[in-house]
């Protein structure tokens, strides 16, 4: 009993001992504060430190005031400590801010750095001169430093800092002392434990390389990191997915070597088990399990899982129910070694599109986007026509970026759908100079708005039509062009346009000049099918022709000597799947056109004229692309009322044809001199491929020939095999083919390069 009173004496006795300065913290609730000091305060004057607080002098003290004050004295990264003395005083409260200020950093001082100079380590750091030290930064600036060693093959490299501070000015001088400790090249990669994949396969794969004649060798620990990550994606796409990487490295000091050594375990390889699909009613289960990827009895991966969880939510997305999910189930059979999945569906409601807003269109109407969209208000959320729309507004080449989002409607079942574009530039003056094999030297100047409006002053842009003036110049050519196109007349899939254009030509064997314009009138039928048809009429004047060139041995070139009438009337007939009209992967182009010339059109000539093209595309590995492309083309007089003029003819050889025979000179010949034929037929097969950044390599195989008669179209073929290189330059695409011609005529050049450049990639 003795001992618990003796304890409350004490308890008691310290309280009091305490008292005077609780009450006198709670008696100072209230009063006016009549004076606020800063001690021990060196470097930081005391007004500066007065404004960052809200406890003045004459306003009334808060102890809730003065700890926020405290707080936003620590905030200025100025103190290490900051403690608040207050007096009570007759007239008020008195309170002393004591502070201990941070050390001034003066100076930065590098010692062992041996290799890498002062000035390079000091651009690393954040830490600065004539600031309060930050030690918080000046160790994230070391271990910089010594990152940035590393990376320059400075594998055992050692940085630290000391700080020495003058105590009577509280200045402080950073020494950061470096051991570089010697620089270390990769010299080999060994790998360990992998049997599923071979060792050649996992050392291509990975960024680190050891050092050899095209690399460096010193290791790079965020790249390694990534490399780790890649080993680990490798055996999961092989149903590895418990793999673990482990790694040793092993320093030989005397030659500044270093040994990778990765020890892979595999672990088991899993693949899928029984396949279940639960809460399905719209889409039938056997329509779901065609889409999968991964059947029962292949492997196994997170990544196809993620894809078969997208492509089943695809499928409800194309047929309008685009708040579908699919949460996947994935269950471990033991005694299989299989996943069984279950991929578990929510259809909720069919969803149907209530408004489409437009965002981002500052040029572009309105209208020219909506007449583009395959989707309208008040229809179901359509995936395949909201994916169609898509490709139709982006082979506009209004736009660089499309996306779609939705916003909730008036009611659940109803959203409201939002297209977001950021608009390019679709309007240019453009001049420059270039070379090919055909044309030779030639410059241009040319104004084109593909988003053209004649009705907007004074930018002239938004209604989606086209207008191109071009003029060339060169040694071979001599154009001028105007074009006009309006895509939707009176607001239908109708096009409307014209060109006029003077054109100049010289061969060999003449010179050729065409005056004249057309007129066309085209319609969309859907999405694939284009119809057309043009009226053009020209004025032909042919001259020139070299004095060896007599009509006895070149009737063809005399018979069209002159100036001659050409009135044409063409229709077209055009299908199209490609996937983009810029840079087509997938898909096809068919184009049909049929020139009746003279007859009932009047005119100095008198022929008909087919041309057929087919063009097709496959695409893997994203940008590894296969093109086909089938030229055929026939022409033929009327009645035997005269030749078909010779600048109307099929050519073939060169650039655009048949590669590594000269330009034109497959096919009719006099005196070695191409007169063309009636009918052609050309294809082509090419492979590109990208090799680096802007550049792509091109491997292709042509073949085909011209003749004199329809007749003798496909008895004879002239073909080649060739390598390419395609590369983007800031001031254009530049294309060079080399093609080694495999049926050559006796005396003729075998293999030719092809060089052209242009303005569009």
């Amino acid at each position: 009993m003795r001992k618990i009173f003796f304890y409350i004496i004490l308890v008691v006795l310290i309280l009091v001992g305490m008292g005077a300065d609780v009450f006198a913290e709670a008696d100072l609730t209230g009063k006016l504060v009549i004076d606020v000091k800063v001690v021990n305060n060196k470097l930081i004057s005391t007004p500066t430190i007065l404004s960052k607080v809200k406890t003045q002098i004459g306003s009334v003290f808060s102890q809730d005031k003065l700890n926020e004050d405290i707080k936003n004295l620590y905030a200025t990264g100025y103190f290490t400590d900051i403690n608040a003395d207050l007096q009570d005083e007759d007239e008020g409260v008195v309170i002393s801010f004591i502070v201990t200020e941070k050390p001034l950093l003066k100076e930065i001082i590098f010692r062992g750095n041996q290799h890498i100079k002062s000035e390079r380590l000091r651009r690393l750091m954040d830490s600065q001169i004539d600031q309060p030290l930050n030690f918080v930064q000046l160790k994230q600036d070391v271990d910089k430093i010594e990152n940035f060693y590393i990376k320059e093959g400075y594998h055992l490299s050692i940085v630290k800092e000391e700080i020495i501070v003058d105590k009577d000015t509280n200045e402080a001088r950073v020494f950061v002392l470096v051991d570089e400790g010697g620089r270390y090249r990769i010299s080999s990669i060994k790998v360990s434990g992998n049997k599923a994949i071979d060792t050649k396969i996992i050392l291509k794969s990975i960024q680190t390389k050891r050092d050899a004649l095209f690399t460096s060798g010193f290791f790079d620990d965020s790249k390694f990191k990534s490399d780790i990550r890649i080993i680990k994606q490798l055996y999961a796409d092989k149903g590895y997915a418990d793999v673990e990487v482990d790694y040793d490295v092993e320093y030989n000091k005397s030659k500044n070597t270093m040994t990778i050594v990765l020890d892979i375990y595999e672990g088991d390889k899993y693949t899928v088990g029984m396949i279940k699909i639960k809460g399905n009613g719209v889409i039938d289960i056997k329509a779901i399990k065609l889409a999968l990827k991964m059947k029962s009895g292949s492997t196994f991966t997170p990544y196809k899982l993620e894809n078969d969880v997208a492509g089943i939510n695809e499928l409800y997305f194309e047929k309008g129910y685009i708040s579908a999910r699919t949460i996947p189930e994935v269950v471990f059979n033991k005694e299989k070694q299989q996943m069984d999945i279950t991929y578990n569906i929510t259809e909720n409601e069919l969803a149907y599109i209530e408004k489409i807003i437009i965002r981002g269109n500052d040029k572009t109407k309105d209208i020219v986007i909506r007449r583009e969209l395959k989707v309208k208000p008040g229809g179901v959320f359509d995936g395949a026509r909201l994916k169609r729309s898509k490709q139709n507004l982006n082979n506009l080449g209004y736009f660089e970026e499309i996306t779609y989002d939705t916003a909730p409607g008036s009611a659940p079942n109803k959203k409201d759908l939002i297209i977001n574009v950021k608009e390019t530039k679709t309007g240019q003056v453009s001049f420059g100079a270039g070379y090919s094999s055909v044309d030779k030297f030639i410059g241009f100047v040319e104004l084109q708005q593909r988003n053209f409006d004649w009705r907007n002053w004074p930018t002239f842009t938004g209604d989606g039509q086209k207008l191109s003036i071009r003029a060339e110049l060169g040694s071979e050519k001599e154009c001028y062009d105007l074009s006009f196109t309006e895509p939707w007349l009176f607001n239908k899939p109708i096009s409307f346009g014209f060109d006029f254009y003077n054109r100049y030509r010289s061969r060999n064997l003449y010179e050729l000049q065409r005056l004249g314009g057309d007129v066309r009138l085209g319609k969309r039928i859907n999405d694939n099918i284009h119809i057309g048809t043009m009226y053009k009429l020209e004025q032909v004047k042919l001259g020139n022709i070299p004095y060896w060139a007599t009509a006895d041995h070149l009737p063809d070139v005399w018979e069209e000597e002159g100036e001659h009438a050409i009135s044409t009337l063409q229709f077209t007939l055009v299908r199209d799947t490609r996937d983009s009209s810029y840079n087509p992967k997938s898909g096809g182009v068919i184009d049909n056109t049929l020139e009746i010339v003279g007859g009932p059109f009047g005119g100095d000539r008198d022929f008909v004229k087919y041309r057929g093209e087919l063009d097709w595309y496959f695409t893997h590995f994203e940008n590894f692309t296969f093109e086909t492309r089938l030229r055929a083309g026939l022409a033929d007089e009327y009645d035997n009322t005269n030749m078909v003029p010779i600048y109307e003819r099929f050519y073939a050889g060169g650039a655009t044809t048949i590669r590594g025979y000269k330009e034109r000179h497959i096919g009719p010949k006099i005196s070695g001199e191409p007169i063309g034929g009636d009918s052609m037929l050309i294809g082509n097969l090419e492979y590109t491929f990208p090799v680096m950044k802007n550049i792509k390599g091109a491997v292709f195989y042509d073949i085909g020939n011209v003749w004199s008669d329809i007749g003798d179209m496909g008895k004879d073929f002239k073909s080649s095999i060739g390598l390419g290189v395609r590369v983007k330059t800031p001031i254009g695409p530049v294309k060079v083919d080399y093609g080694y011609g495999l049926d050559y005529d006796p005396g003729d050049k075998k293999g030719r390069f092809h060089f052209s450049m242009s303005r569009g990639f």
